[in-house]
């Protein structure tokens, strides 16, 4: 197999269709509220609502920071300050908190459905584990002091 068709196959399956089908499980959790469920609006919808937004507002600050970190500093260095001061990847919490509260919908109803916990479950395990780490390596290799920094700070949960 040349290295051509090898791109095309891990660009496919490994950047392509594993996240999406990931997506689509974690929407999933929003199924049953949207279409099994036929009851009023209720606390664990608001609670629900709550969660996601933050985790929205949470990922668009981390985006943020970084964006204008990037912007204004021309020093080979990395993000230590806002969020970024408590976790090593915020967006990614963000991120893992929007989810989240998707799946906490799944709960408005009489009894749990089971489809709705593996996208959530897969998007934890697929920041936990692939996504933070493999940026942690590659910022390890770019940036000197990041790995005092990975000592000291939390990888992803938001934590002193």
């Amino acid at each position: 197999m040349n290295s051509t068709t090898k791109y095309w196959i891990i660009s496919f399956f490994g950047f392509h269709l594993f996240p999406t089908l990931i997506v689509f499980a974690g929407c999933l959790s929003i199924y049953p509220a949207m279409c099994l469920i036929s009851k009023r609006i209720g606390i664990t919808d608001f609670a629900a609502i709550c969660i996601t937004l933050s985790g929205i507002m949470i990922e668009w600050i981390a985006d943020r920071q970084l964006s204008m970190f990037k912007k204004n500093n021309t020093q080979k260095a990395f993000l230590t300050s806002g969020l970024w001061k408590y976790s090593r990847h915020p967006n990614y919490f963000g991120e893992i908190t929007f989810w989240t509260g998707l799946f906490i919908f799944s709960f408005s109803g009489e009894h749990f459905y089971w489809f709705t916990l593996p996208g959530p479950l897969f998007i934890i395990l697929m920041f936990t584990y692939i996504s933070a780490p493999m940026m942690d390596n590659r910022m390890i290799k770019k940036y000197p002091g990041y790995e005092l920094y990975m000592k000291n700070t939390s990888p992803i949960i938001l934590w002193v």
